[in-house]
């Protein structure tokens, strides 16, 4: 039952073997029926498991950011001078009508385009101001300071249309007397 491996390794080396004449060509024939392994497969197999990590990389990120615990959002009370004092909210009203009108009474022309571009410029400012003040109403508490800055706002606002009207007016008579002389 035990053989030694030697003796029967001895033994094969003592035969000799000889091979078919045309085994060359067998062989490349059996090859060449053989299917043959490309190598795209492992290239799309490769591909194929990059597309799903990143597929899955993707759908995790997308879960982790829509379901985070979403926190609810309490809407602002909307404040304003109204909500403080009818007083104040027609004081502003006030304010902001004559601001329209003095606007509407100023007419344009190439003569008075610097002067305009200076005011408004100005007035702009404030009225930028003020919408930042009027935010500051509605997100802090309201305060006695808080209103004043409103009104002095308000009041700068029409201080400097009626200057410009004035200065409009002495630039037309200025005029005049040019073409008269």
């Amino acid at each position: 039952m035990f053989k030694d491996i030697r003796k029967i390794t001895e033994a094969y080396k003592k035969q000799k073997v000889d091979l078919p004449l045309n085994h060359r060509e067998r062989f490349k024939n059996k090859l060449a029926t053989l299917p043959k392994k490309h190598p795209k497969n492992n290239k799309i197999r490769a591909l194929a498991i990059a597309a799903a990590a990143i597929i899955l990389m993707v759908l995790g990120l997308v879960l982790k950011y829509t379901t985070q615990d979403k926190v609810e959002e309490i809407p602002v009370e909307m404040l304003d001078l109204a909500t403080v004092s009818p007083e104040l909210k027609q004081l502003e009203t006030n304010y902001l009508t004559a601001i329209n009108y003095e606007m509407l009474g100023i007419q344009p022309n190439e003569q008075n385009k610097a002067l305009l571009d200076f005011y408004f410029q100005r007035i702009g400012h404030l009225a930028s101001e003020y919408d930042t003040l009027t935010e500051a109403v509605i997100t802090q508490e309201i305060s006695e300071e808080l209103i004043d800055k409103l009104i002095d706002n308000l009041k700068q606002r029409l201080q400097l249309l009626l200057e410009l009207k004035e200065k409009l007016k002495e630039q037309q008579n200025e005029n005049i007397t040019t073409q008269n002389v």
